[in-house]
């Protein structure tokens, strides 16, 4: 466990198979036993079941295919506008699979958390799709019997002209690129999902649901 002398920031690895990381602002739970991870944030908004993803050779894998998920490190971190923090890096490993290793950012007084994914192999290897965040378990809290059917911003690509800004609701299966807000108009809830650098590739968010009041992302 890393003291608060350390940072506000705590982490607790008292169990065998479950990691808790916290600022009092923003949760984060890791279980290795099945290698999912959630986020649940003060107001109790929360996205959980959250596996990392990637397509290589014809075929997408994601951290519950894997058959081993353990802690490999966790440090202070102090990083240039964000301030001190923790970062956990969980290793994923397979017989089968290249290894995927994940990483989480929390920082003091921040209702956030940053992730980052690595595949890495011995062997050259070619992913041409990469989802740091997969998750069909998104809600945006409160305790109302009839919650706030929530509307999703759909960002478009910076150099698309023909397509705008605009907000949908569900049943919808729409993408939205480099961030999107999922948010209920009432109760002023909401979650903002996204990159925060990229190189190379564009980051597209999917979201899609069949019907009222629920979302996959």
């Amino acid at each position: 466990m890393l003291t608060d002398s350390a940072t506000t920031v705590k982490v607790n690895t008292d169990t065998a198979s479950l990691i808790r990381v916290t600022n009092d602002e923003v949760n984060l739970e890791i279980d290795l036993e099945t290698g999912e991870a959630s986020v649940v944030g003060g107001n109790t908004s929360h996205v959980k079941g959250i596996h990392s993803a990637f397509r290589w050779q014809g075929r997408e894998y994601n951290t519950e295919h894997y058959q081993s998920h353990k802690l490999k490190s966790q440090e202070v971190v102090v990083r240039e506008g964000f301030g001190k923090g923790v970062h956990v890096v969980i290793l994923h490993e397979s017989s089968l699979l290249p290894q995927l290793e994940q990483y989480f950012y929390i920082y003091e007084s921040s209702s956030f958390v940053l992730m980052q994914i690595v595949i890495a192999s011995d062997e050259e290897i070619k992913a041409n799709r990469m989802a740091v965040i997969q998750t069909k378990s998104v809600s945006l809290g409160g305790e109302s019997a009839q919650p706030d059917e929530p509307s999703i911003l759909r960002v478009p690509y910076d150099n698309d002209k023909w397509v705008r800004y605009t907000v949908v609701k569900p049943p919808m299966d729409t993408e939205s690129y480099e961030v999107t807000a999922i948010f209920a108009p009432e109760s002023r809830r909401g979650i903002i999902m996204g990159s925060i650098t990229h190189k190379v590739w564009k980051t597209g968010i999917r979201i899609k649901s069949e019907r009222s009041h629920h979302l996959y992302s």
